[in-house]
């Protein structure tokens, strides 16, 4: 069973390995679609805190069913997760640095404007680049993702991935991450849930489940309880205003309070709101009413992009 769930989990092609600031650095980058189409603006995606871009692997495919079969879709797994090197032990994990590194494996690519898609972590990213780098977004969709995340959802990540280090064994393994997730996706099957755990975790030779992140990474969530509150950074989100914008909110979610989601959605009334129910962090952009919505505000958007180019 855990065999399959793998196979399932996992993408057949390696990842394009490219280096970011010092040498020993490489972000792992996989392109679903093709730069040759001037006129497809390409959609970047960055996920969760320890997650990487696997998680859009079906997104990407369900925008080509529905948008082009060529849409350049870029998939990046920030350091220290998936395939990407991990930081240089001397140096600290930050949302400057995973900005800055995001920005560098895009033009890389030779990609300088996108529309930039961020879950989570991936979205406070993005936020960062619209402060220092406007001109990079042309636009963004914010999933779980705004001006401040929920301590409570860090804590329990924190918590949830500790418990997960302790075990031993694929059964046991497989056992607790169904119980966790099942939590934040009620309808998910049995071997949805086995592929949603093997996103972030592997098995190593000696049978052994090692994490496909750098458990530093979650070391920097030691500093946070339950009872801690972080200040809302609007001034990030507002740097954002120049760009076509989509919203997004899994129902479960406890990294991005309801009360802030409408308030972005106020602040921001030209956004697009969506409301995804019966799923928690990250979001799986898999059904047809949210992936649809997808596909037709990177349309829009590229459409709207292009007019600045011609």
């Amino acid at each position: 069973m855990l065999e399959k769930a793998k196979a399932a989990a996992e993408d057949k092609d390696p990842p394009r390995l490219i280096t970011v600031g010092a040498a020993q650095r490489k972000i792992a980058a996989r392109l679903d679609g093709s730069l040759d189409n001037g006129r497809l603006t390409p959609v970047v995606c960055l996920a969760g805190l320890v997650r990487g871009g696997e998680d859009f692997s079906a997104l990407a495919r369900q925008l080509h069913e529905m948008a082009a079969a060529d849409w350049p879709v870029i998939r990046i797994d920030l350091i220290g997760r998936g395939g990407s090197t991990p930081e240089l032990r001397r140096l600290p994990y930050s949302t400057m640095q995973d900005a800055a590194d995001a920005l560098a494996a895009t033009r890389a690519l030779g990609v300088h404007r996108a529309i930039w898609l961020g879950q989570n972590h991936g979205g406070q990213v993005i936020q960062t680049i619209a402060v220092y780098h406007p001109g990079a977004i042309a636009g963004a969709i914010l999933c779980d993702s705004g001006p401040a995340i929920d301590v409570r959802g860090l804590v329990r990540l924190r918590g949830n991935l500790d418990y997960l280090a302790s075990i031993r064994g694929e059964t046991a393994f497989l056992e607790a991450s169904r119980q966790i997730l099942s939590v934040a996706y009620p309808l998910l099957s049995t071997a949805g849930l086995d592929r949603l755990a093997l996103r972030t975790h592997r098995v190593g030779r000696r049978g052994r489940i090692e994490p496909k992140f750098d458990m530093r990474i979650v070391r920097g969530l030691d500093k946070f309880e339950n009872t801690d509150l972080l200040s809302a950074q609007w001034q990030m989100f507002d740097a954002l205003g120049h760009a076509p914008l989509m919203i997004m909110r899994t129902e479960l979610s406890d990294l991005l309070r309801v009360d802030v989601f409408d308030k972005m959605a106020g602040r921001r009334r030209d956004a697009i709101r969506i409301d995804i129910p019966n799923e928690g962090s990250p979001g799986l952009l898999e059904g047809p009413s949210e992936a649809g919505a997808l596909a037709g505000f990177v349309s829009f958007v590229s459409e709207e992009d292009l007019k600045t180019r011609v």
